[in-house]
């Protein structure tokens, strides 16, 4: 394996190689093609790129202590420049017998010799490593040919490319070996990752959807694989819950007194896999469904004011600052006053939407972040029935 040096050693033994068997012997040049007056064979590096299939190779030499070698792909450009018109037709020869050399000497190794001087054509920089240079023509089209072109902002050339493989430089990083396994041991476990079907309250209110209840109540969650030592329920951020029932298809749950109102995702986490040690119990956690916590209130103060005055409102669960809050009287709605810490005891100024409100009795909601509280309805009649506020 070469120093950094090996890529300006690659592009050496490509030139040797050209001006030792093209014949007659032509004038060379390396580098970004430039216009000129003398008639040369140019090649010029334009992408350097690393070897995919020996990115993750083991050092060649196990002796050594280094890690394994930066492998790399040469992508070359070769052209005739410095041609007037009349020579074009020369030019074109001359490329052609560039390419022929390419062809016939597809590859470079150390035992390769030049014929008009003594030596070998690959350079001594990658000939002390044993190298061996592949050459390959790399075809490419001629909208790629035109950007290269393009780029070098000077007149376009008939070209040919090649890629050259592959070059290897010497890892500065020391590599590490483990110390031989004394004792091989092979466990096999199932893996048993829980899966949620469905989440409902039990019983579901009438004419809600399954999935919405209210702090307090029991939360029925369907699926698979759910038995474990420590199987609990996440909503959201909050803290993780223990269910009350466990089987391995169902659980069942109590929301919280404090349960945050609005929609919140839930899922289902349970010990990995058991095995002997020293395997580790990983946790497993189930996809997530989604569950509406609805907004309780508990109690509302005044339960009778003037169209100008300020309503309490007691939830169950408080409500943080940057909540979403607001209160339907009938269908006007109002929202909360600023409060800078979570309460449980949000107000709202009727004074702004006096003129919407004509004395009477309302019917009265809480919406946070989306959930409202549920109204009560006369069993006889399905009427709502409350809570109300009466307005004077």
């Amino acid at each position: 394996m070469a120093s950094s040096e090996a890529i300006q050693g690659a592009t050496s033994s490509l030139l040797a190689l050209l001006g030792d068997r093209m014949q007659p012997a032509p004038s060379l040049s390396a580098g970004p093609p430039v216009a000129g007056d003398s008639k040369r064979v140019n090649l010029f590096l334009y992408k350097v790129q690393e070897n995919a299939a020996l990115r993750n190779q083991d050092a060649p030499d196990p002796r050594t202590a280094n890690a394994p070698p930066l492998s790399l792909d040469l992508h070359y450009l070769l052209t005739v420049l410095g041609t007037t018109p009349d020579e074009e037709l020369s030019a074109q020869q001359l490329l052609g017998e560039a390419m022929l050399v390419l062809h016939d000497f597809g590859i470079i190794d150390p035992e390769l010799p030049l014929v008009r001087t003594t030596g070998t054509v690959l350079d001594p920089v990658l000939a002390d490593d044993g190298t061996r240079l592949t050459i390959s023509q790399n075809p490419l089209s001629l909208e790629d040919l035109t950007k290269i072109w393009t780029a070098l902002a000077v007149p376009y050339r008939v070209s040919a490319a090649y890629v050259v493989t592959v070059v290897q430089i010497r890892s500065r990083k020391v590599r590490h070996s483990a110390p031989p396994v004394r004792d091989r041991r092979l466990f096999v476990v199932p893996l048993k990752r829980p899966s949620v079907n469905d989440v409902s309250r039990k019983p579901p209110f009438e004419g809600m959807p399954a999935w919405v209840a209210e702090p307090g109540d029991v939360v029925r969650v369907r699926g698979l694989h759910f038995r474990s030592p420590s199987t609990r329920v996440t909503l959201g951020a909050q803290a993780p819950l223990v269910p009350a029932v466990v089987s391995d298809t169902a659980l069942e749950f109590t929301l919280p007194p404090n349960a945050a109102a609005g929609l919140v995702e839930l899922s289902v986490v349970r010990d990995g896999a058991d095995g002997p040690p020293p395997i580790a119990k990983g946790s497993l956690r189930s996809n997530a469904v989604p569950l509406q916590v609805l907004p309780k209130l508990m109690s509302i103060t005044p339960p009778s004011l003037p169209a100008s005055g300020v309503l309490t409102l007691t939830l169950a669960a408080p409500v943080a600052r940057d909540d979403d809050v607001s209160l339907l009287l009938g269908d006007v709605q109002i929202p909360a006053e600023p409060h800078a810490s979570p309460t449980a005891s949000p107000t709202f100024a009727l004074g702004e939407f006096g003129s919407a409100l004509s004395p009477g009795n309302y019917l009265v909601r809480v919406r946070v972040n989306g959930a409202e509280s549920r109204l009560t309805v006369d069993p006889g009649t399905q009427a709502y029935t409350g809570p109300v506020v009466q307005v004077t």
